[in-house]
């Protein structure tokens, strides 16, 4: 029986460990991911990962954290009228389904904290504040 390999000590990072997760997710679906193939994925150790992150859930917060990042939010400042943003910000969100089919939903199914998230959120609501509808009606659109 030959051992296998494992990562050398101090090379593994939160960063490293959700992208990798991300890589298992859109190759196989993220009914897939499990602490124990992640840490295969990586050449690691299962116990090691917890170093990095807390759980499965963390992980997967993680991804759609990262995904909601990823997407363009224009200016609502800028001299562009607000649909012609609104078009910007759908493109983008378009691009990042087309670019993780897999792990797309996570942005809307997992728990995403305030901060940058929060903030990203709150600048594409302010897109359609300029198109006259009542703040009920702008969370109705907002609503997944």
């Amino acid at each position: 029986m030959t051992r296998r390999t494992r990562r050398a000590y101090g090379t593994l990072h939160r960063d490293t460990v959700i992208d990798a997760a991300l890589e298992i997710i859109e190759g196989d679906g993220v009914e897939a991911l499990t602490m124990r193939r992640l840490a295969q994925h990586l050449d690691a150790g299962t116990m090691s990962l917890y170093r990095h992150v807390t759980d499965r859930d963390d992980v997967l917060d993680a991804i759609g954290q990262r995904l909601l990042l990823s997407i363009e939010v224009p200016d609502s400042t800028s001299a562009t009228s607000w649909p012609a943003a609104v078009r910007r910000l759908l493109g983008s969100i378009r691009a990042v389904a087309l670019d993780h089919p897999n792990s797309f939903e996570l942005m809307a199914l997992r728990r995403l904290p305030d901060g940058p998230v929060g903030d990203r959120v709150t600048a594409a609501l302010r897109l359609i504040e300029p198109s006259g509808l009542s703040p009920e009606d702008q969370l109705v659109l907002a609503r997944p």
